[in-house]
């Protein structure tokens, strides 16, 4: 059987949306700080969002108190979390994926001081693929992770691994070195 899936795009929930969406779902009030870490953390997508959330409730993190949903201890990037994201980005050239790993660990930074970290090319190729973004400061140019949870999930032990496996040597290798 042949079944036509047609695509449909969702637009990101504003911080609004993701409050209501929150205690609809939890069933209860959601305190505003979780509610703002939350939407910063997955910038409103409901698919991240919903990982999040269900690994946070799961482990205790994301818990009731005093009538009021709270957030009490740093998120945890799952596995599946990872996975989700890594197919997401999709896979990486080394250069490209250096430029991540760089930017997991020092975002925002400086165009020139990024471009004698790395292939400039590569940023370049980052940003055409909506992995980074540029954007002007009052110092210049800053370049930064497209989606905060992509720092996230190289951060992780399980995005370290999953990223070290897919490419070889490079600056992220001297990076991995120094930290």
């Amino acid at each position: 059987m042949d079944a036509a899936f047609e695509r449909l795009d969702l637009q990101p929930l504003s911080r609004e949306e993701t409050a209501g969406l929150l205690s609809s779902t939890l069933r209860g009030l959601v305190d505003p700080g979780a509610v703002e870490r939350l939407w910063r953390l997955n910038r409103g997508n409901v698919l991240y969002l919903q990982n999040i959330v269900e690994q946070e409730v799961g482990e205790g993190r994301l818990a009731q108190d005093r009538n009021q949903w709270r957030w009490i201890a740093d998120p945890v990037v799952s596995s599946d979390l990872v996975e989700l994201i890594e197919a997401r980005i999709g896979a990486l050239d080394s250069a490209v994926s250096d430029v991540v790993d760089v930017l997991t660990v020092a975002e925002p930074i400086g165009w020139t001081s990024l471009s004698r970290l790395v292939d400039p090319t590569a940023v370049e190729e980052a940003e055409i693929r909506g992995r980074v973004a540029l954007g002007g400061g009052n110092d210049g140019l800053k370049v930064r992770l497209a989606h905060p949870l992509y720092g996230e999930a190289r951060r992780s032990p399980i995005g370290r691994d999953q990223a070290a496996t897919t490419r070889s040597g490079g600056n992220a290798a001297r990076l991995r070195r120094t930290r």
